[in-house]
């Protein structure tokens, strides 16, 4: 049972590694969903173009 009146040294060497790979992770997920919501968009965009053409004819 943890004394409450225990004041040990705070750990000096805290392990980074899950929170780091969380952010990096994040990172990439957002990267990719910009990347194909930008080629999606794109995709529409020259979709729409195409039929408006054809509408002025």
């Amino acid at each position: 049972m943890g004394d409450r009146d225990d004041f040990a040294l705070p750990e000096q060497r805290a392990s980074t590694g899950l929170p780091l790979s969380i952010m990096l992770l994040s990172m990439l997920m957002i990267g990719l969903y910009l990347i194909v919501g930008t080629r999606s968009w794109r995709t529409r965009v020259a979709e729409v173009a195409r039929f408006t053409h054809l509408l002025r004819l």
